[in-house]
C-alpha cells in the first residue's frame, strides 16, 4: 500500500511523454488484423460444409436463388436449388429436390448407384403416369405435382397412387366360375393313379355337359363337387378345389392353365370353356410315394398330369383400356426419357 502512494505522488514532469496518435494507430491496426481473422475462420468453415453426394450428377457450380459461386472442383459438388433438371422425362424437368424427397424412403448408407437408379426409375414411371393420365383425360394435374422445381411431392406421391387406381378400375373385366377335380394332389388313393384320372374325367365331363346344356348352373356344379364323398379317394382337399370364382382383369391370372385363361378372356357372356388337364411337378408314382406330411426328401418329381378344369364368363365389362400394364407400356414408348 505504501508503495502504491509513493507511485501515485510521483509528479507529471517525471513521466515519461507518450504519443496517442501512434497508440490509436496501434489500435486500429489491431482491431483490422483481428476483424481478417475472423472474416477467414468464418468463410472456411462455411466452406467445409458438404451436401450428400450424388453419384450421377457432379455440377461444377452451386446454384441458389439465380446466382452462381464457383466451387473450384469438378466433382463431389451439389445443386439442391437448382434451376438445371436431373432428367427430362417427355413434357416434365425433374429436379435434384424432386430426387431428394424419393430418397428419404431409403437409408443413406443404402444409396448406392443401383438404388440410385431405382429412385430415378421410379420417379420416372410416376411423371409417365401423370402425363398419360393428363393426355387421355383421366385426371387434371398442375405444377403443385408435375413439372414444378416447388411441386409437392407428398401430393404428387399420393395423387400417382389415387389416379392409378382410378386408371385401374377403367380396365376390360370379366367375372365368372371355374370348376376343377385334382385327381394327383402329391397323394394317390388306393385306386391308384390311372383309375383316379379316369375317374375326374367322367365326372368333369358329365358336369360340363350338364352345364353347358344350362341343365345346372356352373355354381351347382362346384356344389355337386362338394357334396360328392368319393372324391375324398383321390383328392383330400376336393371340397376346397371344386370351384373358384373370379373377377379380373387381364393383368390378372385366373388359373394355373395358361390357355384356359386365353379361352375364357375370348368367350361371350354365358358361354363354357373346353375341358382342359393341366400338367404339374408331381411325386413319380412309379415309385414309392411319400406321405403327403413328409418333407419330401428323397422324392422323384416328374411332370405329370395332375388336374381337369373348365370354366364360365357370367359377365363381362367393356372398359376404356383392355389393362393398366398395356396401357402404361404403351405410354412408357410414346415418352422420351433423357438424362441430363
Amino acid at each position: 500500500m505504501q508503495e502504491n502512494i509513493i507511485l501515485n505522488s510521483i509528479s507529471q514532469e517525471s513521466k515519461p511523454k507518450i504519443n496517442t496518435k501512434i497508440i490509436i494507430i496501434g489500435v486500429t491496426s489491431g482491431l483490422l488484423l483481428i476483424l481478417v481473422v475472423a472474416i477467414i475462420i468464418v468463410f472456411n468453415s462455411n466452406a467445409s460444409i458438404q451436401t450428400p453426394d450424388i453419384n450421377f450428377i457432379t455440377p461444377t457450380k452451386i446454384v441458389d436463388t439465380g446466382t452462381q459461386m464457383d466451387t473450384g472442383t469438378d466433382t463431389h459438388s451439389t445443386q439442391i436449388l437448382s434451376q438445371k433438371p436431373i432428367r427430362i422425362i417427355g413434357k416434365e424437368s425433374i429436379y435434384q429436390r424432386n430426387y431428394e424427397y424419393y430418397a428419404q424412403a431409403y437409408p443413406k448408407e443404402s444409396l448406392d448407384a443401383n438404388t440410385k437408379e431405382l429412385i430415378m426409375d421410379a420417379i420416372t414411371n410416376d411423371s409417365i403416369l401423370l402425363q398419360g393420365a393428363s393426355e387421355d383425360g383421366f385426371a387434371n394435374v398442375d405444377d403443385t405435382i408435375f413439372n414444378s422445381k416447388n411441386l409437392d411431392p407428398l401430393k404428387r406421391i399420393k395423387m400417382v397412387s389415387t389416379i392409378k387406381k382410378l386408371i385401374q378400375n377403367q380396365e376390360d373385366t370379366i367375372t365368372g366360375a371355374v370348376i376343377v377335380i385334382w385327381f394327383y394332389n402329391e397323394w394317390i388313393g388306393p385306386k391308384g393313379y390311372d383309375a383316379n384320372k379316369s375317374i375326374a374325367y367322367q365326372k368333369i365331363v358329365a358336369l360340363h355337359n350338364a352345364v353347358k346344356k344350362k341343365k345346372m348352373t356352373i355354381q351347382q356344379a362346384g356344389e355337386a363337387i362338394v357334396n360328392d364323398s368319393t372324391l375324398a379317394e383321390i383328392d383330400k382337399a376336393y371340397k376346397i378345389n371344386a370351384i373358384k370364382n373370379f373377377t379380373v382383369n387381364r393383368d390378372t391370372s385366373i388359373t394355373i392353365i395358361t390357355d384356359l385363361d386365353r379361352e375364357l378372356w375370348k368367350l361371350n357372356e354365358g358361354e363354357v370353356s373346353n375341358i382342359y388337364v393341366n400338367q404339374g411337378m408331381q411325386p413319380d408314382p412309379s415309385k414309392p410315394i411319400p406321405p403327403i406330411d413328409s418333407d419330401g426328401v428323397g422324392t422323384s418329381y416328374v411332370k405329370i398330369d395332375q388336374l381337369y378344369a373348365f370354366g364360365q364368363v357370367t359377365s363381362q365389362k367393356k372398359g376404356k383400356i383392355r389393362s393398366y400394364e398395356e396401357w402404361f407400356n404403351n405410354k412408357k414408348k410414346s415418352y422420351s426419357v433423357v438424362v441430363q
